[in-house]
């Protein structure tokens, strides 16, 4: 009798191993199958050249191989977020042209980690006014909300919600040790690979395109002498033209590279325009908040001047609080909007800066133009410029 039982507990234990052992396989078979999945969709993402394409797979695959209810995807606009994209049971979201603060959203994400510490929202958590709100605009029970960061921008490019409504018994339950749950999150690292690659193709596109418009306008001495230089710049030790403190050509780079620009300006009777620039009441900074600070003054205007500029316009720094520019095919008639175009990203900077003191820049210019004197050269529109600066300076200290 008691072999019997022996043996009906053996019988037992092996049954139970069995089970565990089929629902272990069970798992990996679903865990295959949805990495199978997500790299097929990540082939498919990285090879497209369009945001809309990556977009569409992204919607397939949460729909369609991680069974979730429904997804909103928001792009943002300044302060604004567009609902850009939606599938499933928020599909019709879209016709209500819906739209959400930016400000609303980032306290929507504070208030979910406050809760949870992971993002995720479902049914029975404790809800609170900015997760109720949540549900309102989202229409949907339990969801999570991922943030992108696309290129430098430091503000999230896009927002995807992804989650169930109120009947989610058919859906796949937004947890987060869920394996559909580490699918999303690996398709989400997917989506924003696929999206810098998009975006840098784009600019890199565009720059194509620019740089073909620019060589059907220029001549073969043209293209002989942005070959030269090109090769010249490979040869030569970078160091040796840069301004170690801002980044920028130093004197000896501005020289060097201005010559080629100024010789290209003669052949063809382009327009150059030089810029002469310092900074307003640099010493009371150094002053009075010490040299350190002095020296981040120096660095956040060269950040203005790189902002403010061209990626082929020749900014330099010629020493101490002086920065001079060459503009390529630019008339001395485009010299205001030049300025005021400066003068709009120093305020910006001087607006958002948070400094006890601000940044002013005074400017004097000059200009090669195709009625140009023969013996003008790249020395005299610099002696100009800074001409001009002084007059500048003067009617300043005058006022």
């Amino acid at each position: 009798m008691a072999g019997n039982d022996n043996l009906s507990e053996q019988v037992k234990r092996l049954i139970k191993t069995e089970y565990a052992l089929y629902n272990t396989q069970e798992e990996l078979d679903k865990q295959i199958i949805l990495y199978r999945g997500l790299y097929e969709t990540g082939k498919k993402m990285t090879a497209s050249v369009r945001i809309h394409s990556v977009f569409s797979e992204m919607g397939d695959f949460i729909i369609e191989q991680l069974n979730y209810g429904g997804y909103l995807l928001f792009e943002r606009d300044r302060k604004a977020l567009l609902l850009k994209k939606c599938g499933g049971c928020c599909t019709g979201r879209r016709r209500q042209h819906k739209t959400c603060d930016a400000k609303w959203m980032k306290a929507t994400l504070a208030s979910l980690l406050h809760v949870n510490g992971n993002s995720v929202v479902t049914g029975d958590m404790q809800a609170t006014d900015g997760i109720r709100s949540a549900r309102e605009c989202f229409a949907l029970e339990e969801f999570v909300i991922y943030s992108f960061h696309i290129g430098r921008k430091k503000a999230p490019s896009y927002y995807l919600v992804v989650g169930n409504p109120t009947d989610k018994d058919y859906y796949n339950a937004v947890k987060s040790d869920d394996i559909t749950m580490i699918g999303l999150s690996n398709l989400v690292s997917l989506i924003e690979n696929a999206l810098n690659n998009v975006i840098h193709y784009q600019e890199l596109a565009k720059e194509r395109k620019l740089l073909e418009l620019k060589v059907d306008e220029r001549t073969r001495d043209l293209n002989d002498a942005l070959e030269d230089l090109k090769k010249l710049n490979t040869k030569l030790n970078y160091l040796s033209f840069t301004d170690e403190l801002t980044g920028l050509y130093n004197r000896r780079g501005f020289q060097i590279f201005g010559e080629k620009y100024f010789t290209m300006a003669r052949r063809k009777n382009n327009n150059l325009l030089l810029l002469y620039c310092d900074l307003d009441k640099f010493k009371p900074i150094n002053d009075r908040f010490g040299h350190r600070e002095g020296d981040l003054a120096l660095k956040a205007t060269a950040e203005i001047l790189t902002r403010a500029f061209r990626d082929y316009d020749i900014i330099s720094r010629f020493g101490g609080d002086e920065f001079v520019v060459l503009l390529d095919n630019t008339p001395p008639t485009d010299f205001p909007a030049v300025k005021e175009r400066l003068d709009s990203f120093i305020a910006e900077y001087n607006a958002t800066s948070g400094k006890e003191y601000t940044i002013g820049i005074s400017c004097g210019f000059s200009a090669y133009t195709i009625t140009a004197q023969t013996d003008i050269t790249l020395e005299k529109l610099v002696e100009e410029a800074d001409r001009m600066l002084y007059i500048e300076k003067k009617k300043k200290t005058s006022r």
